[in-house]
């Protein structure tokens, strides 16, 4: 995970732990995502069958990984909105 990543994660984990009056640590915070992404699984796979011609490019390509992580999110995004409907 490149550092300015991690310091963003991190970030969440402080505004959320406020918000919650817990205290939420990365670890937990994928195994959280882990788990809701296993719940919405079927809407996610849904989902990422009407993406087309998506291809994960080179690790050196910082803009067209920024732009595959976008569609990603996209995909994630609606996958779950589509779970609470």
């Amino acid at each position: 995970m490149h550092p300015d990543d991690k310091r963003r994660v991190e970030s969440l984990c402080v505004r959320l732990s406020e918000s919650l009056r817990a205290t939420v640590r990365p670890s937990n915070l994928m195994r959280s995502l882990l788990l809701l992404a296993q719940d919405c699984e079927p809407s996610l796979q849904a989902e990422a069958r009407g993406v087309r011609g998506l291809r994960r490019p080179a690790n050196d390509d910082r803009q067209g990984m920024a732009e595959f992580e976008r569609l990603l999110a996209v995909v994630l995004r609606d996958g779950v909105a589509r779970t609470s409907r």
